[in-house]
């Protein structure tokens, strides 16, 4: 699942755990200056049984971290 927001593109990159549920993770990227600049972030407090769950939750995971940094 992949978002434009805010200048930020969100892609997830959730998986499968080894318990069987789906971890949640993004990579956000931007371009600064003419360079692309890719950060991965893992939310390793939660997990979801189904994978679109995960996805949902990791872009908000995304979107939020992207908030907090401009509020500084």
């Amino acid at each position: 699942m992949t978002e434009d927001f805010e200048g930020y593109f969100l892609r997830t990159r959730c998986g499968r755990r080894s318990d069987g549920r789906y971890g949640v993770a993004v990579l956000i990227e931007t371009s600064v200056g003419g360079v692309v600049r890719r950060e991965k972030f893992i939310d390793r407090a939660v997990s979801f049984t189904l994978e679109v769950e995960a996805e949902k939750e990791a872009i908000n995971f995304g979107k939020n971290l992207i908030r907090r940094k401009m509020n500084r």
